[in-house]
């Protein structure tokens, strides 16, 4: 009974046109960012290598100096881009790409996009994890909202329900049936995603990430899953189709765009952390601290000494 249920959802979705459209789209999406991250990948990469490499031969080649002024003329060490870049860019954009090595010196990590955005840059950019966390839940919203609300007006749910079907095969049916119809766009994204993560990394580096690959490839499957039943319970609740529509919008809207900006201002009220400028003072005066300590030990050693 739940196979025919999901089947019979499949085939209703399958001849929807505005199903195929909004799926095609968001197919066409999803290519495209993970086409923009491999580029944006391997564009990174050549150019940390290249940045190292002419860093490092500036500091073989700086001429005669003492060893203390030649330990301070320091090199740059990037942050290693991993394959699972193409999906999701991490924070980067926040934290820095770069940081200046040198003698007995702590330096912060420089080169953060985010300073340098504008104030559109909140929506973030297109990638494959943008286009999964936003447009996957939009298109299991337009494919579930009205499972049971709109077959509730048609009168076709009683129907069902006096014909002996119970309630939890009728949803697992649907669920079902959502969750294939989700699959036929998902497969081919995941076989293209893969592609692209063998072809941006050599055999060991996609190796060592595999685990974390598979970490999140089951936390976006959870999180569909719970779309999926959070949209099927608001169709059950609400006394229209859109009623249903317009609450699922909503809670889209608060999850894709305000529940984000929300916990990171809980977070930061919760763990504050330092500005950048407090930050670099509290560095500089440990290494003041440390300078005057150790020449109070030398000191100290060399009366010793002499006594």
């Amino acid at each position: 009974m739940i196979l025919h249920i999901a089947k019979k959802e499949m085939l209703e979705m399958r001849q929807d046109g505005r199903f195929q459209i909004a799926a095609a789209i968001v197919m066409t999406l999803l290519c495209v960012s993970l086409g923009i991250g491999w580029q944006q990948y391997v564009s990174i990469n050549r150019q940390h290598e290249q940045a190292r490499a002419e860093t490092r031969d500036q500091w073989l080649t700086q001429g005669k100096k003492t060893p203390h002024s030649a330990a301070h003329y320091g090199v740059y060490a990037f942050k290693p881009k991993t394959p699972l870049s193409l999906v999701d860019r991490g924070a980067d954009h926040y934290t820095g790409v770069a940081v200046w090595r040198e003698a007995h010196k702590q330096n912060e990590f420089k080169y953060k996009p985010a300073r340098d955005a504008n104030t559109l840059a909140r929506f973030g950019d297109l990638t494959a994890s943008s286009v999964l966390q936003l447009l996957i839940p939009l298109l299991v919203i337009l494919m579930s909202f009205s499972a049971f609300a709109g077959e509730r007006e048609q009168g076709t749910l009683r129907l069902l329900l006096s014909m002996g079907v119970p309630r939890s095969t009728l949803a697992l049916g649907k669920a079902l049936g959502i969750a294939g119809g989700l699959g036929i766009l998902l497969v081919p994204a995941a076989i293209v995603g893969s592609a692209a993560l063998v072809l941006a990394s050599d055999t060991g580096s996609f190796a060592a990430n595999l685990p974390r690959l598979g970490w999140m490839t089951l936390s976006y499957l959870l999180y569909f899953v719970a779309f999926i039943g959070i949209s099927l319970t608001v169709s059950a609740l609400a006394k229209s189709a859109r009623l249903a529509l317009v609450c699922l919008l909503g809670f889209w809207i608060f999850n894709g765009l305000a529940a984000p900006r929300l916990f990171s201002d809980l977070s930061r009220t919760v763990y504050r952390t330092p500005s950048s400028f407090a930050f670099s003072h509290r560095i500089g005066r440990e290494d003041r601290r440390s300078a005057d300590q150790l020449r109070r030990d030398f000191a100290e050693g060399w009366r010793r000494s002499w006594q």
